[in-house]
């Protein structure tokens, strides 16, 4: 109770426990990582712009770990291509490019859906660009081990 208002204040709580952020699979670098889960918890805290710049930041550190070159994030993304990134997941990633400029330079506000979005995006193209070749990579090596294993199998 606030004095001398002869009012009341309320609190608000959540009843129910807080969501996790959004996590990246352990195959990919920690530094996307680290700035895909900061950004989830600023997605998660209502801080839709912030997220939005850290999700194109995760995009930013995606295309430094893959050697992509260009004078900005548009032609380092672009570039991706020349480094066996599909086109859709080019496509893909400067979906979350434009959402972080427009967000930062311009002010502009997203709702909720549209970072979800970009956040799943950059899920999708994580799991294209490092879980798939780390697990097809596992699958020959344990291909390759039965094999020695069995002397009839060679």
């Amino acid at each position: 109770m606030r004095q001398g208002s002869g009012s009341t204040s309320t609190k608000r709580w959540r009843a129910w426990p807080k969501a996790d952020p959004r996590e990246l699979d352990a195959y990919v670098p920690e530094k996307i990582r680290s700035l895909y889960s900061e950004a989830s918890m600023a997605e998660e805290a209502g801080a839709l712009r912030a997220a939005a710049v850290m999700y194109r930041a995760a995009v930013e550190e995606l295309c430094a770990d893959k050697g992509a070159q260009g004078r900005d994030l548009a032609k380092k993304i672009e570039d991706l291509k020349n480094h066996g990134v599909a086109y859709d997941l080019v496509t893909d990633l400067d979906e979350a490019r434009l959402l972080g400029n427009w967000s930062i330079h311009q002010g502009v506000e997203f709702t909720r859906e549209e970072i979800a979005d970009v956040a799943d995006l950059i899920d999708e193209a994580c799991f294209e660009i490092y879980v798939q070749p780390a697990q097809r990579r596992q699958m020959r090596d344990a291909r390759k081990s039965r094999r020695d294993a069995n002397p009839r199998r060679r």
